[in-house]
């Protein structure tokens, strides 16, 4: 995953094919916990050749969570399970992508998911949330939600 250019000072073409990780939200790499906040936050472009965040939308249909209700996150400092939880058309200025947002917002966001599931999440949980452009409205973004666990 690349980082874009406003976070490592490049500005080369790779920029527009890489997914984002919003690392404002990071406190230290090197921590144990991989340092970050309660919302990590990944944007990556729908792509309509699947590349990238390109299947994201496919979490709009039951089915394809019923298939996938997990997806794993490598780093190198350790290496997750995520544990999806919730899938919600959202305005790009939701409070969503807050490094720590209210459970309100959270609670929000499963009441609205485009699919049920039965896993819970508490104060204490990490949230990873990936986020692509939707098309629902003007600035509309689909954003899955999961539980990160350690394997």
């Amino acid at each position: 995953i690349a980082v874009d250019q406003h976070l490592t000072g490049r500005n080369d073409a790779r920029k527009a094919c890489a997914l984002r990780i919003d690392l404002q939200h990071l406190t230290d790499l090197g921590n144990k916990d991989i340092g970050i906040d309660s919302n990590y936050i990944i944007y990556g472009h729908n792509m309509k050749n699947a590349t990238m965040f390109g299947t994201l939308a496919k979490y709009k249909e039951q089915a394809n969570y019923d298939a996938h209700p997990i997806a794993y996150f490598l780093t190198p400092n350790g290496n997750f399970i995520i544990e999806l939880f919730a899938g919600a058309v959202v305005n790009r200025d939701s409070e969503i992508y807050h490094p720590s947002p209210k459970t309100d917002v959270i609670a929000d966001i499963i009441s609205k998911s485009t699919f049920d599931t039965s896993v819970t999440i508490n104060d204490d949980d990490k949230i990873i949330t990936l986020s692509t452009c939707s098309y629902e409205f003007n600035n509309a973004r689909y954003v899955l939600l999961g539980k990160l666990n350690k394997i």
